[in-house]
Formats: structure tokens, sequence, C-alpha cells
């Protein structure tokens, strides 16, 4: 069968079947159209001609010539096994040429967060804008970062009946993975949310809405702000970004709690294994506890 109509079901088959969101698509298609002209290189386009030999020769040049990282290679093979386990099921295939191809073992990063000195001077500093309420628009977004943990996407689509000001909560609906969850909000945000609903203009239904109220921020302009309130606070570190927030917000509950599914329910992991990356928070802790030996 045609490798071009394979790709096209199969991104079809993850859209209306497997419910992946436009990013998750996005992201397969790119990876998967790079092997497409390779293929072409090669002179195949029937998905039943390509080996595993083929497979692994790929593989070896886009690590030669992107000098991709562990963790990108593996997030390509991975594409690529579920990619041919679906064709497999379909019989398209008899067998699967990715069957032998062994992923690299992944590197186990330490996540970058703010410090503790930088989380107070994130979340202490005035937003700044002509507009009173962009500028409450803008410290309500900051405080929902800092605060919730929310990816970026999350905020953006959040919703005003989404808010649950007399519980102090607020519901993320259709997160990663399409599921929901449920948040609650300290007194801080609670105050900055209230002070943003009292000047929120327009009667759009997003919570975070543009400048001219019309629809819902874009990711651009969030992009911008967020930027604009780092250097504001004097955090000048180019690999503090809006998903490192999220992080930070992590780390400190995981400092404070030591609770790692309350971590997992906060952040909508549906893997501990996800979430454990934050327990190097608890290394002081641990020091501690050894320091703490009898015979020490």
């Amino acid at each position: 069968m045609d490798i071009f109509a394979v790709v096209k079901e199969y991104l079809m088959y993850l859209q209306l079947e497997r419910g992946a969101s436009p990013m998750t698509i996005a992201a397969y298609n790119s990876d998967i159209q790079p092997f497409i002209k390779y293929l072409q290189r090669k002179g195949i386009l029937d998905i039943k001609e390509i080996p595993t030999t083929l497979l692994r020769q790929y593989f070896i040049e886009i690590q030669q010539v992107n000098v991709y990282k562990t963790n990108t290679v593996c997030r390509k093979i991975n594409m690529m096994r579920s990619f041919f386990c679906y064709c497999q099921e379909q019989e398209y295939i008899i067998s699967n040429p990715m069957r032998k191809i062994r992923a690299p073992k992944r590197a186990k990063p330490i996540p970058i967060y703010l410090t503790d000195e930088e989380s107070k001077r994130f979340i202490d500093t005035p937003t700044k804008d002509k507009q009173d309420w962009i500028r409450k628009r803008n410290k309500a977004i900051i405080d929902m970062l800092f605060y919730t943990g929310v990816r970026k996407s999350e905020l953006l689509n959040l919703k005003r009946e989404d808010l649950n000001m007399d519980e102090w909560q607020v519901m993320v609906r259709r997160g990663k993975g399409k599921k929901d969850r449920l948040i609650p909000l300290n007194a801080p945000l609670i105050n900055s949310l209230t002070e943003y609903l009292k000047v929120k203009p327009g009667n759009n239904q997003a919570l975070f809405v543009s400048a001219n109220y019309s629809r819902q921020l874009g990711k651009n302009c969030f992009y911008k702000l967020f930027r604009q309130h780092l250097k504001n606070a004097r955090i000048n570190r180019p690999e503090i970004t809006i998903h490192k927030i999220r992080h930070t917000f992590a780390t400190m509950i995981l400092k404070g709690s030591k609770d790692l599914v309350a971590v997992q329910e906060l952040l909508g992991h549906t893997d501990l294994s996800t979430t454990r990356i934050y327990l190097h928070t608890t290394m002081d802790d641990l020091r501690r506890a050894v320091d703490k030996h009898p015979l020490s």
C-alpha cells in the first residue's frame, strides 16, 4: 500500500479514534515527513517493502545529520513503532520491521525551575500596561501559572464558567489526554482573579481575553506578556519558559507536602513515573536524614 495513503489514514485514526490533539497530530506528522522523503530517495513507496535494515540506516542518518539529543531520538523511534504497529493491525504488513529496533536509554534530566528568590520576584513584581484591566488580567495570568501549574494551552482555554470562586477551585477541561481535573485555588490567586473579573470587559466567555476583548487571549500575546514579566522581575535566564513555571509549581508543592500522588493529581499526569522527575527536590531532605545517622 502507498506510504502517502497509509500516513494520511494513520493521522486520521489518531484524530478520530484516539482523540489526539491537533498539536499531537502535527508533531507526529512532523516526525514522519522526513522518513517519507528518505523513502522517496531510496525509491520505496510501498509500505510492504520497508525492511528493518533500512529503518536502522534511517535512524543512524538522522542522528549523524541533526545530532539529536537522546530523548528526541527516543521520541522518533517510539512514534515510528506506533505507526508500524498500526500498519500491522490493519494487515498492511505481515511483520513489524520496528520490532527489533531498540530506542537508546533515555536521559533523566533534572527539571529547570525558579529558585525561591526568583519565585518571589516573579510573583511580587507588578504587571505593567497603560490600561488598568490589562494589568489586572496579566496579574491573574501570572498568578494562575504560578499557583496552579496549568499548561499554557490549558490556561488559554479556560472559560469563565470553569471558575468556582465560592469553592475556590478551577476546572481544567480536556487537558492532556482529554482528561478533566479540579485544582484548588489559594488566597492570592482568588484575590487577583476577583480584581480582574471586576474589570473584565465585554461578554466573551473566555476567562482571559485579548486586548480588544473580542476573543480569547492568543498564544503570541501570552508569550510576549510572559517574557516581559520575566524582564520586569529581573529573571534573565533564557531557559525559563512558560512550562518551567509548571516545573516550579511542582517542585514547591513536593517540597512542602512530600506527597508525590498529590503532585500527580494537580499536574494531571496519567503515569506517576512522569511525576517522579520532581523527586530531586527531596535531595536536601535525604542528605539531612543521612547526616542524622547515629554513627556518622
